[in-house]
């Protein structure tokens, strides 16, 4: 019965994304963005980073151009792409961890300051991504626009009887959301020397501090996978990234209390045993490691 329903679903359904279309044959990929609802095309050759798990986010992460590869040329990508299923609040307004939203008032805050240009990720575009749906099977014409989200693949009414049976518990909602950025970098275990590493740290230093008192958003999560570099020697320079963990200081108190957030390596001892102290930037650099 399961193989039935199977051939009856929708391509998206089963994981097709129509906005990301691979080019086998010419060895590239084309990834559609959607900029303040007009959609842009991108192009890449391959996924940076690419979970391939079966829960999760299955974050994938493509380095991309403007410009279609052209054989025999050298492609020369200058844009991110950040393609993922973090969980999220359904009603967008209240989606106090939005990604997008940070980086768009990050941009509003920083983007006058050109000592700060190259060390945060420039928005570009994106957010949630909406798909079109033939409810009901089938294709053609007069589809309706959704959210690609869980709810919409597992359909409102079967999240509605997980609800009423008391020994099932409904998933948490996670939301299909792409996000394009200006601005790549190499990762710090790169880095040719000591010097640079400190010039590096000190760059996203810097850059996390001024988006707290400029912005009132605290990163939260702090590792060596969120903070790249570009150029060398005396030109190297720090960049912060991925702030699908930020949180506005305004919001604070309408996300979980206390959460435990960040990858465990790089947690504060406050964030670790769950102390009741609010979270700060101070714990965002309590980390021995990058130390």
């Amino acid at each position: 019965m399961l193989l039935v329903n199977w051939s009856f679903c929708e391509s998206h359904l089963l994981g097709y994304d129509p906005d990301i279309v691979c080019h086998t044959t010419s060895d590239y990929y084309e990834i559609t963005v959607d900029q303040d609802g007009s959609p842009t095309t991108y192009y890449s050759r391959s996924a940076v980073v690419s979970a391939e798990r079966l829960f999760g986010r299955h974050t994938r992460c493509f380095v991309a151009s403007a410009d279609e590869p052209v054989p025999g040329s050298v492609f020369k990508p200058d844009i991110f792409i950040k393609d993922a299923w973090p969980e999220a609040a359904e009603d967008a307004t209240i989606d106090y961890r939005d990604e997008s939203r940070h980086l768009q008032r990050i941009k509003g805050a920083l983007c006058g300051d050109d000592s700060f240009n190259g060390k945060y990720p420039e928005y570009h575009g994106g957010g949630r991504v909406k798909i079109e749906r033939h409810f009901g099977g089938g294709g053609g014409e007069g589809g309706k626009v959704v959210e690609d989200t869980g709810m919409s693949i597992l359909s409102k009414s079967i999240c509605e009887q997980l609800d009423r049976h008391p020994q099932r518990k409904r998933p948490p909602l996670r939301v299909h959301k792409r996000i394009c950025t200006k601005g790549i970098g190499k990762p710090l275990k790169f880095a040719n020397s000591g010097l640079e590493i400190i010039c590096i740290l000190a760059d996203a230093m810097e850059c996390h501090w001024e988006i707290y008192q400029r912005c009132g958003i605290l990163h939260r999560d702090i590792s060596t996978n969120n903070i790249l570099f570009s150029g060398t020697g005396s030109r190297v320079k720090g960049m912060l990234i991925d702030f699908d963990h930020a949180i506005c200081k305004k919001d604070k108190d309408m996300a979980r209390n206390f959460e435990r957030t960040g990858t465990l390596p790089f947690m504060s001892i406050n964030n670790l045993e769950g102390g009741k102290i609010e979270h700060s930037p101070l714990d965002d650099w309590d980390n021995s490691e990058i130390e």
